[in-house]
């Protein structure tokens, strides 16, 4: 098990940087389907909780941006309630 892990590192390589102008960002090889397979495998025990993290994230997300459609509906009401 230990083996198999420590292969993995061995197996990594350093990434390739931007030849020429200095201020443009390093260019990176893309996201290898079979790494993303790899990766799947390990997280199959936990795919409840990543499951539940996603979607806890996007409500998350979906509440903050209706953070401003509850304060116009606030200041909407309070002001025709003072008119």
């Amino acid at each position: 098990m230990i083996k198999a892990f420590l292969s993995i590192f061995k197996s990594i390589k350093t990434p390739i940087v931007a030849v020429g102008n200095q201020d443009e960002e390093p260019a990176y090889k893309p996201i290898d389907l079979v790494m993303v397979r790899r990766l799947m495998q390990w997280m199959k025990p936990y795919r409840r909780n990543y499951v539940g993290g996603i979607t806890l994230g996007i409500f998350m997300i979906s509440i903050f941006m209706l953070g401003p459609k509850f304060s116009q509906h606030l200041v909407d009401y309070c002001t025709d309630y003072l008119s």
